[in-house]
């Protein structure tokens, strides 16, 4: 029974620090524990078809600026080129 105690408190000492997220030492605390937790366990189905369309709606919207950019001759100059207008 000892144990079942002991686990249960350590586990409410975890619950209290994660709720403390707003001075110096438990905001480090806190992000170290996500992104080390973060792959730690397989991925769920439903977290796998977002990230997707998560990917796809980036990508989609990264396509759309590129043509806008090309087509209206802006990603020349960012790039610093100048577009090459025909010789008549």
């Amino acid at each position: 029974m000892h144990g079942k105690q002991k686990q249960r408190e350590e586990w409410l000492r975890d619950v209290e620090a994660r709720q403390h997220n707003i001075v110096f030492p438990d905001t480090v605390q806190n992000e170290a524990r996500f992104w080390r937790n973060l792959g730690k366990y397989p991925s769920s189905t439903p977290a796998k078809v977002g990230l997707v369309v998560l990917a796809v709606f980036v990508f989609i919207w990264a396509a759309i600026f590129l043509v806008a950019s090309y087509g209206g001759g802006i990603l020349w100059e960012f790039l610093g080129h100048s577009p090459q207008s025909p010789k008549s």
